[in-house]
């Protein structure tokens, strides 16, 4: 297939550039809020009561916080993944790994306490800016989800060629009866 090479090169180069999630939450929320303040459509958090912003950013902070916690998860298997294809990957890409583990922890944090913000800074009378903090606060960490979505199963995707690839075990030895026989 012709789109392979090129998804492959695309991802080889987001694994390498945790940044990009930064930017990617920007090329989505700005447009988003710049054409909902031209339109004056379409800001869902602008229609609901003020008491009920406050409880999503909460709900939003809670959430972010429990992918946390699957990160945590994650680093852990990652670490006990045992096997030659694990090593040699752990050896040959610690730098990258690694920074993409940091960034994952990193950004859920600031995710979720960007929620706590918005929630601090809603104001009756401004809370464009709480809006924009909670939106761009959520896409940040769905990006970062994916991110630890594909760190996982590429992990689990070695430890299982680990596992797979080992021959087959030895027939067990007979006892005295079956000897007999």
């Amino acid at each position: 297939m012709i789109v392979q090479p090129y998804l492959v090169k695309l991802v080889d180069a987001w694994s390498q550039a945790t940044w990009i999630d930064y930017v990617a939450t920007a090329v989505v929320v700005a447009p988003y809020f710049t054409a909902t303040a031209l339109i004056g459509h379409g800001d869902w958090l602008r229609w609901i009561s003020a008491d009920q912003r406050l409880a999503i950013y909460g709900t939003g902070a809670t959430i972010i916080s429990i992918f946390g916690g699957l990160c945590a998860v994650a680093v852990t298997i990652y670490i006990t993944v045992d096997g030659e294809r694990a090593r040699a990957v752990r050896a040959s890409y610690n730098r990258d790994l690694r920074r993409n583990w940091r960034s994952l922890f990193i950004g859920l944090g600031l995710s979720a306490l960007a929620c706590l913000a918005a929630q601090a800074v809603d104001l009756r009378h401004d809370s464009m800016s709480s809006r924009i903090i909670f939106v761009a606060a959520m896409v940040f960490a769905i990006w970062r989800f994916v991110r630890l979505i594909w760190l996982f199963d590429a992990m689990i995707g070695i430890a299982d060629q680990d596992v797979s690839d080992v021959g087959p075990m030895p027939a067990p030895k007979l006892g005295p009866a079956w000897s007999s026989k």
